[in-house]
């Protein structure tokens, strides 16, 4: 999905909205800046339905859910074989979660090994990018900050750095890929990693 449209980036590039020469690149840089963002976030931005896979290990209790918020739960199995079809969905009563993505299993009915709980779910925060735009305007305009920077750049990442000494040029690329307001808002809808 798309995070932010053609209209607000011609805008803050104060691009009038009838001149179209740009709007091919524009879409284009459109597309990379949101998977770009969709990535670093880690989580799965698009409602829609999911399937996650999780090693149980010494039977850990809480797991983190890539599409949140999650509207809701449509089987979670345990299994050390991955025969998934054969495999009864666990009862409601042995399982919480929370919209924000936490699910909490009773370790009773977990069995250890990898990729050994699948969970089918449905989540996601927006279901197009206007539901997005209006429920969420700060991630959608770091988007478009996002794009007028790369547009700037001429499609460079914010984290390519370029260094000459006298032995001669060399680049590389540094962890941050976005600009410091961009980043700031980005960091708010980043998926936790540890509770």
């Amino acid at each position: 999905m798309d995070l932010c449209d053609l209209t607000a980036v011609k805008s803050r590039l104060e691009i009038p909205i009838d001149v179209e020469k740009y709007d091919s690149p524009l879409s284009d840089l459109i597309r990379v800046a949101s998977s770009e963002i969709e990535s670093f976030l880690e989580r799965n931005l698009t409602v829609g339905t999911y399937t996650e896979y999780f090693d149980v290990i010494d039977k850990r209790d809480i797991y983190l859910l890539k599409a949140y918020p999650v509207s809701s739960i449509t089987s979670i199995k345990v299994s050390t074989t991955w025969e998934w079809d054969s495999t009864t969905a666990m009862a409601s009563t042995g399982y919480k979660v929370k919209s924000s993505g936490e699910l909490y299993v009773n370790p009773v009915y977990l069995l250890s090994g990898p990729s050994a709980l699948q969970v089918v779910y449905v989540g996601g925060l927006a279901t197009n990018m206007q539901t997005l735009v209006a429920n969420h305007r700060s991630l959608s305009d770091a988007c478009v900050r996002h794009v007028c920077f790369l547009y700037n750049t001429g499609g460079k990442n914010a984290g390519a750095t370029n260094v000459t000494s006298h032995s001669g040029n060399v680049s590389y690329s540094q962890s941050a890929q976005f600009s410091g307001d961009v980043m700031a808002i980005l960091n708010r809808y980043k998926r936790r990693r540890f509770i």
